[in-house]
């Protein structure tokens, strides 16, 4: 498990994460469906604390695949000292045709 306080942070200070072009905008009215939901139940949390990323090597940059709504939540969450974990998948992918097919099977 990755610690979101260290190395996520950590991250962003090396890479740039980005949202992939085909990427949807983030919707405010799901991250605040998402911070009710956790306030209401934050047990079912378990069953939302994966992010998938990936990362192009000839571009050294990280986008986010799968989880940016979560991922806004998340910095809402350690913003008021949530203490747990989120589990990252990063798959190393060649371009952005793979990084699209990524998209479509996750």
């Amino acid at each position: 498990w990755i610690d979101y306080q260290s190395e996520v942070l950590f991250l962003n200070s090396k890479y740039e994460i980005l949202y992939p072009k085909f990427q949807k905008n983030l919707n405010v009215d799901k991250i605040n469906e998402m911070i009710l939901s956790y306030k209401k139940n934050p047990n079912f949390f378990y069953f939302k604390n994966k992010i998938v990323l990936s990362y192009i090597s000839h571009t050294n940059n990280i986008y986010i695949i799968d989880g940016q709504h979560r991922i806004e939540l998340i910095k809402y969450l350690v913003e008021n000292n949530y203490n747990s974990f989120i589990y990252l998948c990063c798959y190393i992918i060649d371009d952005e045709n793979q990084q699209n097919e990524l998209f479509n099977v996750v």
